[in-house]
This record gives C-alpha cells, sequence and structure tokens, in this order.
C-alpha cells in the first residue's frame, strides 16, 4: 500500500499485509516501519485511508470496507453481526 507523510515529512505510515496479518506500520526517518496496529488472522476486513498528523504524532486509519450499493460494509466471513466501517487512531 501507498506510504503517506506527515507535513514535515519526518514521518510515514502505511497499511501492510503479511500472510495472514494485516497491519498499519509507521516510522520516523531513519528508522525501520513497525506495527503500530496489527490483525492476526484474515477477517477480510480492509485496512485503508492512512493519515499521519501533520507533525508525526498521530496516525490515522479505517477499518472495514467502502459501503456498497445498500450502504453496507463487506462481510466476507459471513459474521453474524455485520462489520462497521470504524476509524482508528494510533499515537
Amino acid at each position: 500500500y501507498q506510504p503517506v507523510a506527515s507535513q514535515d515529512g519526518k514521518a510515514f505510515a502505511f497499511a501492510g499485509r503479511s500472510g495472514a496479518m494485516r497491519a498499519i506500520y509507521f516510522a520516523r526517518a531513519g528508522e525501520t516501519a513497525r506495527p503500530v496496529a496489527q490483525y492476526d488472522g484474515d477477517d477480510g476486513l480492509d485496512l485503508s485511508q492512512t493519515a499521519v498528523s501533520p507533525d508525526g504524532s498521530l496516525v490515522a486509519y479505517v477499518r472495514g470496507s467502502t459501503l456498497n450499493s445498500k450502504g453496507e460494509v463487506s462481510n466476507p466471513r459471513h459474521f453474524p453481526a455485520p462489520p462497521q466501517r470504524e476509524l482508528w487512531v494510533v499515537n
């Protein structure tokens, strides 16, 4: 997934996938990216719209697919309670 940078250009974040693990990765300039949020096991819920605050202190992302034509979030695992689209913020 495409990385996004903080406004000062000193930090970046991106959504990534390794096997069945989906994660949001973060790094400051000169550091190796590390997961700041991870979801083990493939529940099929997308991680997208990653953003970094201007000073690089916060990372925001959306968990869950975009809404379909019926206004519903995709439920690839057929959970009894359909998933919701959620906005997460990590410091």
